[in-house]
């Protein structure tokens, strides 16, 4: 459960506005991502994915790296993931989710 806050309603509605910010500003990264941060809080791993992989055309970072490796560890493409974890920690060394989500996949692509 998300909590009152976070609440599925909460995030169908988050969507939509993202949504509608992104048809007037196209080309802004930060709004593709909160697009994908709501899309990946109601689990809908294709649609987060994408998003995020738009941002990516407008900017980089060590969380949105972490954020696309999750979804392909979600996903089960453990390659693709172990790309961004390294990607998010060459950005940023000590980022502790990061660095956990890459031991994750690298346990799966030894097995």
């Amino acid at each position: 459960e998300l909590g009152p806050v976070m609440s599925r309603a909460y995030l169908s509605r988050a969507v939509e506005e993202f949504g509608k910010a992104i048809r007037l500003h196209h080309n802004n990264g930060l709004t593709y991502n909160s697009l994908g941060g709501a899309y990946l809080y109601l689990m809908d791993y294709d649609r987060s994915l994408a998003a995020f992989l738009a941002a990516e055309r407008y900017g980089r970072g060590d969380f949105l790296y972490t954020n696309i490796g999750f979804i392909y560890e979600q996903k089960k493409e453990y390659a693709k993931a172990r790309e961004y974890y390294v990607q998010a920690l060459i950005m940023n060394p000590k980022f502790k989710k990061a660095r956990e989500g890459l031991e994750l996949v690298e346990r799966h692509l030894r097995t």
